[in-house]
């Protein structure tokens, strides 16, 4: 749900990355379009890019990191590296309980929130890491760490226009921790997944977002959720130039009676209230009505690393099985 077009504000990392106008020639991505990694002789270095502005990361020995959000964490849990996470945002919302046990209950990873909303900048001074992840649109924290050793690092891997573009960006977490080769087995096997499932375009139309009463919020049609819509067979409605479109009552009204199938994303609280919202729908426009609990699926944490599975869902509708998708009835 954003635009490519943040990446430019990387250049405020804590410690800042070198530039390099023109970098050697890169090894390809088979989907991922903002990083690539550039192997000459026996080095090989990160690269982050925008056009024609490009920073270069350096790999160090063993690093710790903080993340900056829990779609981070799911890239370090499937490659089993959670004992290098230092401090997240949000550790508690993760839906795992053995992680729960031994690193956020333990204190083996900090909470570097204050009570869910300040961040707690005295001890992310007191105790830096070797890297802080962080989203280009939220450049707030290095800013405040100009003067960390950590390194920045703007993790941009919701800004690939292709599901397996993000995907991919497990390869930048695997090659900063040494399992680069687990990384690509784990992309490669994945991508293969998904690649399989892909189904030629049908009629019925799909429209997926979050509702907060007022306005439906939905992604631009160069996102990744438009990418899997379209590769699950469907036309999708996420017609926007614009990430995070919000739709208000009239329009969505309008939209609604040409659509088959409205998914929406929210917390197990929203449930209820999205449950009486679908079937209000169903009953005026016709609609088949779905959910995505992010608080029993783990959706935001685990989507991004399960694409082919949140695709397998999308042919299965209007009666998806087990996986990202509950049918409203």
């Amino acid at each position: 749900m954003r635009n490519v077009f943040w990446m430019c504000l990387i250049t405020v990392a804590c410690q800042l990355p070198n530039k390099s106008e023109n970098p050697a020639p890169m090894s390809p991505n088979a989907y991922a379009q903002l990083f690539h990694l550039r192997i000459e002789n026996t080095d090989t270095t990160l690269y982050i890019f925008n056009g024609t502005d490009t920073i270069s990361i350096q790999k160090k020995s063993s690093p710790t990191f903080c993340l900056g959000s829990t779609t981070q964490w799911g890239y370090f849990h499937v490659l089993e590296l959670e004992n290098r996470i230092a401090g997240m945002t949000f550790p508690n919302t993760i839906e795992n309980q053995e992680f729960q046990s031994e690193y956020v209950s333990s204190g083996k990873i900090k909470d570097l929130q204050i009570n869910g909303a300040e961040m707690d900048w005295e001890w992310l001074l007191t105790y830096p890491a070797d890297y802080y992840l962080y989203s280009p649109f939220d450049e707030s924290a290095c800013e405040r760490l100009a003067s960390n050793p950590m390194t920045c690092v703007p993790f941009c891997d919701y800004l690939e226009p292709h599901p397996l573009g993000r995907l991919e960006w497990i390869k930048v977490i695997g090659w900063l921790n040494g399992k680069f080769p687990s990384a690509c087995a784990y992309f490669e096997k994945e991508k293969n997944q998904y690649e399989s499932l892909i189904k030629s375009a049908s009629n019925e139309s799909v429209l997926i977002g979050s509702f907060d009463d007022k306005q439906f919020w939905i992604n631009s049609n160069k996102s990744h959720v438009h990418q899997i819509i379209k590769d699950s067979g469907h036309l999708s409605t996420l017609n926007s130039n614009k990430g995070n479109t919000p739709l208000d009552q009239e329009q969505l009204w309008e939209l609604l009676p040409q659509i088959q199938h409205v998914i929406l994303i929210g917390t197990a609280m929203q449930q209820d209230q999205a449950e009486k919202q679908l079937r209000d729908w169903k009953m005026r426009f016709g609609n088949h009505g779905y959910y995505i609990n992010t608080s029993v699926t783990s959706y935001f944490e685990m989507g991004p690393l399960q694409p082919s599975l949140l695709l397998q869902n999308l042919l299965e509708l209007p009666s998806p099985q087990s996986g990202f998708i509950q049918k409203i009835d």
